[in-house]
């Protein structure tokens, strides 16, 4: 028998193992029972098969209530972006990394990905029986001696036994000659003493010794943070050269560089997080992305327009959206884009014809255009239906009583204006500026 046979075999029968795999595909779900029959004979209820994520989910939670160790042969098809999300979700459930990503995607960018979600292995179809047995066997015993001193290791560090842990990352490093993961245990007992040119220094040894590896860059990022954002955003750039499809470091790249001054690429990772975010197709992306477009409002309203109009076009307009037209008519008249600003807002009459907010919006706008007369054609219907609205602010007031002022309406004008300045706080200027608006 081979040891991985022989490894499955113990893990199933010994240890109180199962196998779970979640596939939609026949033909490999066969094949992952072949495979198990061959190595275990009948395996029983230790061999689980889900075709959905919420079962996935309801056996390995049974699974872990019967202190069972599962290993999970996750399919995630040509998934994508949501694959990775399936991989994070199923990983969570786990009571330890033992989880193999099932692909049929192969490209780098994909494999990094899912790695970085939490895959411990890849298998990519099509597939041979043996191939499912070495994989499997991989994550049950990836390296004993290995494991038992990083789980040492980390145990220390979780203790606040920073000086334990340095002595066994030493012990790692002599059992592998520039092991990535003992020079980032030394990092960590490093930075747990609040030393960071060490911690550092250690993570770019562990960068060195393996390139793709993501950890080491991680903790760099984070090391920097505190002291140098510049430094830091250097190696989050790093991050995402090796894996780039992920969407939360997208985000993250283009708020701190807008923060830092680098517009441009703030554009160019704004525009990658939105396409990434239509990809996963989540409602969590779209609200980050719409927490993101807030902050680039004053930055590059530009751009936080394109995202709100991408927005709108994927939505059936109901009448929840006013916020999205509000924010993107806002957007357009800064731009004095007043025609788009008007087509925007009479799209949102249609699912919300009696919104006071629009209308006034809307009002705004064919001001901007020069159309005082159908700009106060507006403001009547706010007024008609909500007094209070222009008492609410006075900048409202002030803005509707310049439109009733330039089609001659004076009565109308001034009673706003007397709201206006009820506002203690509007200035010297202004008071003299509501003046010279009445005559």
């Amino acid at each position: 028998m081979r040891k991985s046979d022989h490894e499955i075999r113990n893990f199933l029968e010994k240890d109180n193992g199962a196998i779970v795999v979640m596939s939609s595909d026949e033909i490999f779900a066969d094949m992952v029972r072949q495979s198990a029959t061959k190595v275990a004979g009948d395996a029983g209820d230790r061999l689980s098969f889900c075709r959905s994520c919420a079962d996935m989910d309801e056996c390995l939670d049974g699974h872990a209530k019967d202190k069972r160790k599962s290993v999970l042969l996750c399919d995630v098809g040509t998934g994508g972006l949501q694959a990775a999300g399936i991989i994070r979700q199923a990983r969570i459930s786990l009571d330890a990394p033992r989880l193999v990503a099932v692909t049929a995607e192969t490209t780098r960018d994909v494999v990094s990905l899912y790695y970085e979600a939490g895959a411990s292995s890849i298998i990519t179809k099509p597939v041979s029986m043996d191939t499912i047995v070495e994989k499997v066997a991989g994550v049950i015993h990836p390296n004993n001696r290995l494991v038992e001193l990083v789980r040492d290791a980390q145990n220390a560090l979780a203790g606040g036994r920073t000086d334990e842990a340095r002595r066994v990352a030493a012990h790692v490093l002599r059992y592998k000659r520039n092991s990535p993961i003992g020079l980032m245990l030394l990092g960590d007992s490093f930075l747990a003493d609040g030393d960071d040119m060490k911690a550092m220094h250690a993570y770019e040894l562990a960068h060195g010794a393996s390139s793709l590896y993501l950890e080491p860059i991680k903790r760099l990022v984070e090391a920097n943070e505190r002291r140098d954002r510049a430094a830091a955003l250097f190696w989050l750039r790093k991050l995402d050269a090796i894996s780039p499809l992920n969407f939360d470091r997208k985000c993250r790249l283009a708020r701190d560089c807008a923060e830092l001054g680098e517009m441009p690429a703030a554009r160019e990772y704004f525009t990658e997080a939105m396409r990434l975010g239509r990809e996963e197709g989540q409602s969590d992306a779209s609200d980050r992305l719409m927490d993101l477009a807030r902050e680039f409002e004053s930055v590059a309203p530009d751009l936080a327009e394109t995202f709100y109009a991408t927005a709108l076009d994927k939505r059936r307009h109901c009448a929840s959206d006013v916020f999205l037209f509000n924010r993107r008519g806002i957007l357009l008249r800064r731009q004095g884009r007043f025609k788009d600003a008007i087509d925007n807002y009479m799209a949102a009459l249609r699912v919300a014809p009696d919104d006071s907010r629009v209308l006034y919006n809307l009002g705004l706008a064919w001001a901007g255009e020069g159309h005082p007369r159908k700009s106060v054609g507006y403001y009547d219907k706010v007024l008609a239906s909500d007094r209070e609205f222009a008492a609410s602010s006075a900048s409202i007031a002030w803005n509707m009583a310049g439109s009733y002022a330039r089609t001659g309406d004076k009565r109308t004008a001034q009673a706003l204006l007397c709201d206006a300045l009820a506002d203690e706080a509007i200035a010297e200027g202004e008071r003299f500026g509501a003046a010279v608006l009445l005559g």
